[in-house]
């Protein structure tokens, strides 16, 4: 499976330190050097109560959603996570299989964002992968 992430810190160390090391790919938090939780990323489609939860927690959160079920997760999930401070963004299926496929021991990509679409040039082919806001606070 191919996950994805934006509004991070700029620096990729920098946020790995920050989430020190998480053993979760699914949920990972963001922390300060005080404990604070600066972001909380779910990847999936977690529980409406869990992002209640996280919102009240943290300072941001940030849910990607892509697979299959993501709109039957979306319908019923939309009222609760409105109300709370969820970023949700949703990756079309399609495009993540594609690049999934294309994955390859060593590989050379390059990547152009539009709006919300990324063009991925791999050595072989160019796959687009979508995605739509569901969620903006």
């Amino acid at each position: 499976k191919a996950a994805f992430a934006s509004g991070i810190l700029s620096n990729i160390y920098e946020f790995h330190r920050y989430t020190r090391d998480s053993a979760f790919l699914y949920h990972t938090l963001a922390k300060s050097f005080d404990g604070r939780i600066l972001k909380w990323i779910e990847v999936g489609e977690p529980s409406a109560e869990r992002l209640r939860k996280a919102s009240h927690t943290a300072n941001e959160v940030l849910v990607y959603s892509f697979n299959t079920k993501s709109e039957l997760w979306w319908s019923r999930s939309a009222a609760v996570i409105s109300t709370a401070r969820v970023h949700a963004v949703q990756f079309h299926w399609e495009g993540l299989t594609e690049l999934a496929t294309s994955i390859q021991r060593t590989l050379g990509l390059s990547i152009t964002i539009v709006d919300q679409s990324a063009l991925i040039a791999t050595d072989s082919k160019t796959i687009e992968v979508t995605w739509r806001i569901l969620n903006q606070p």
